[in-house]
């Protein structure tokens, strides 16, 4: 028998310890989570579904690929659910499948272990590197920043989104990425300040009462809803959406649980439709959703039916876009779809605003009456025969605006994606405004199936 030297000796006990990992379970597991990623998704889903652009709004700094590439990943290996739900346009929301919610609280010994533990790291290792045990030792500084107990070393906001801090936007020191309790203090916060946050709310599920619908023009139907339910419901931003939850096709009502400040939602998820809180009256207990009408809509039909006395469950608001009154002039612009956010918008402004609303239509009976400052000037876009999403008034409009040097504009669109591609691209190449300062969000897609956003980040 030959006898091996010893560097055949130490390959063969090379390629043995790889084979052994490769069928390790624990190994594949750390190796999982050590896609940094993958902590951060399943953490933001912890308090229900959400779809791929309130994802990546969630998790910050993942680019779109990324997102994407982690979200197909965590569905192969059976941690996440992805759910396509019929409606105008398809919705599709990532969920926490059993297994992962399994997995998560692996995730979260682990965060309260990096809470506890990782100041002492920082401690040590500078202590180690200062007394020159370690390679240019004395080129070192200490740890930027040493994580306080109880803050959350993920960074995230954990639980269902939907909004959240925008992606790029400092989170202050010592301050935790999430805290929904104390949503209050963190609207004033904002308002005072110089740059528009999304900032989250408590979750609550509620039963209500239709109160009355009426036409809003020829294309919405407000339904205005009231009843004991809405005791205690909050509204504080004019982007705020929440959940209509109807019986599926079984006839079968699931509703999701309270779990603290956030929902827990069922499998597989409820029919539902979301909607932008139009108004809140809490001195008399009622909340007004504008409706897009569309013949074979879920909810359309559901609303257009509606009598007083109707009930229905709300969900939400998980959260709102707060915007300062500090900046110089607010440019605002959407579709049928975007109209109640901006119109809730406009009422909202202090009445000294300055700025534009372009608003796309089919046509003038589409129009509805708008309460908007007098430095607003109020643009309505007649389309004419073109098909919705077809046609690009909306962006040669919108991109005739001419902002005055060294003024502070905060841009707020919304509307069909496609449409809005190049009015991202003039607001951050040729505006440049920072992130902070815009939120441009596709609210459907034409052609798409399945839009989520993904399609379009």
């Amino acid at each position: 028998m030959a006898t091996r030297t010893a560097a055949e000796r130490q390959e063969i006990r090379r390629v043995e310890h790889r084979a052994a990992v490769a069928v390790c379970p624990t190994q594949e597991v750390l190796g999982r989570l050590g896609d940094k990623w993958v902590p951060l998704v399943l953490t933001a889903l912890r308090g229900g579904p959400l779809r791929h652009g309130e994802l990546a709004r969630t998790v910050a700094g993942a680019r779109q690929k990324v997102l994407t590439a982690t979200l197909r990943g965590l569905e192969r290996d059976g941690l996440v659910t992805r759910t396509v739900t019929p409606a105008v346009p398809v919705r599709v929301e990532y969920a926490l499948s059993p297994l992962g919610r399994s997995l998560l609280e692996v995730v979260d010994t682990v965060t309260r272990w990096a809470d506890r533990h990782v100041p002492q790291l920082h401690a040590a290792r500078h202590g180690h590197d200062g007394a020159g045990r370690g390679v240019g030792a004395d080129l070192l500084d200490p740890p930027d920043h040493a994580p306080e107990l109880g803050e959350p070393t993920l960074g995230i906001m954990a639980g269902r989104q939907g909004v959240g801090e925008r992606a790029g936007a400092r989170v202050p020191r010592g301050r935790p990425a999430v805290d929904r309790e104390g949503h209050l203090a963190r609207i004033a916060e904002v308002r005072a300040g110089t740059h528009g946050a999304k900032v989250p709310y408590p979750i609550r599920i509620r039963e209500v009462e239709v109160v009355g619908t009426r036409t809003q023009g020829s294309a919405l139907l407000r339904l205005t809803l009231g009843g004991d339910g809405t005791a205690g419901f909050e509204s504080h931003a004019p982007c705020e959406h929440v959940k209509l939850i109807f019986p599926d096709e079984h006839g079968e009502l699931r509703l999701p649980e309270q779990d603290g400040a956030v929902l827990r939602w069922p499998r597989p998820f409820p029919v539902s439709r979301e909607y932008t809180v139009r108004r809140y009256d809490p001195a008399a207990g009622e909340i007004d959703i504008d409706i897009a009408l569309h013949a074979g809509g879920l909810a359309a039909d559901w609303a257009c039916a509606a009598t007083p006395g109707t009930r229905v469950h709300v969900a939400g608001p998980p959260g709102g876009l707060v915007v300062p009154d500090s900046y110089g002039s607010y440019l605002l612009g959407g579709d049928i779809t975007a109209l109640p956010a901006i119109a809730r918008r406009l009422e909202e402004l202090p009445r000294t605003a300055a700025g534009w609303a372009f608003i796309e239509v089919a046509d003038g009976s589409e129009e509805i009456e708008l309460s908007a400052p007098e430095g607003v000037a109020v643009h309505w876009l007649h389309r004419g025969a073109a098909a919705p999403g077809t046609s690009d008034v909306l962006a040669r409009a919108v991109r005739t605006v001419q902002v005055p040097g060294g003024e502070r504009v905060y841009v707020w669109l919304a509307g069909e994606a496609g449409v809005l591609t190049p009015l991202r691209r003039w607001v951050r190449d040729e505006l440049g405004i920072p992130p902070e300062d815009s939120d441009i969000t596709g609210y459907w897609k034409r052609g798409v199936a399945d839009f989520d956003d993904e399609h379009d980040h």
